[in-house]
């Protein structure tokens, strides 16, 4: 009897310490409940971040788990709680979503939770490679899932080696998976090169 009590003693402290709290978000009109002791303020009192004790929808988005917002109200990070739509990319579910300080609408990176494909080029996503946006939504730089052509350049995936992008889109600095001849200059496999607007090619100095 007396295991009993203290097993019924034990379960009511957990319950107790695991406890949710709630508040609402006045700019999507929304009540979230949080888990106790996750929520971090502002001076002003507005939630600077915490941990969605469920899903919710913030607007058109899905959210769960961590949820970071700017003092302001405006999303700064969430994760995705399923596939969807933001912007002109397709976002799979349990990715970390970036917005820019400067413009709260825009999003600045994304954490992929899986490779995604992204104007034509497969990002890697293993839940922690970020990959960087313009604020026009295109792509401005990422690592790569796999070795691939990208705009006609055989580029080479790697840890340490992004491929970055030019604000129209066109690729700007990559590192090649093959030997190659642009502009009249040979490039060994593995070298970075510098992609000019003019589209001449050019070896890239490393600083």
């Amino acid at each position: 009897m007396n295991k009993l009590i203290t097993i019924s003693i034990s379960a009511m402290l957990f319950a107790g310490c695991t406890s949710d709290t709630s508040t609402t978000l006045p700019l999507f009109k929304r009540n979230i409940t949080m888990t106790q002791g996750s929520v971090e303020y502002y001076p002003n009192q507005k939630v600077k971040k915490c941990k969605l004790s469920k899903p919710v929808m913030l607007g058109d988005k899905k959210s769960t788990n961590w949820l970071h917002l700017f003092e302001s109200g405006h999303i700064k990070q969430f994760e995705t709680a399923e596939e969807m739509r933001i912007e002109k990319h397709v976002v799979p579910a349990n990715s970390i979503v970036f917005y820019n300080e400067k413009n709260r609408s825009r999003i600045h990176y994304i954490i992929f939770s899986k490779d995604t494909e992204i104007d034509s080029v497969i990002c890697k996503g293993d839940g922690k490679t970020m990959t960087e946006f313009y604020n026009s939504g295109k792509l401005k730089a990422c690592f790569l899932a796999k070795d691939q052509l990208v705009q006609g350049f055989p580029c080479k995936a790697s840890i340490s080696e992004p491929v970055y992008f030019y604000a129209d889109g066109k690729v700007r600095i990559l590192p090649l998976s093959a030997d190659a001849s642009y502009s009249n200059i040979s490039f060994k496999s593995g070298e970075s090169i510098l992609v000019g607007q003019d589209g001449l090619v050019s070896k890239l100095k490393k600083q």
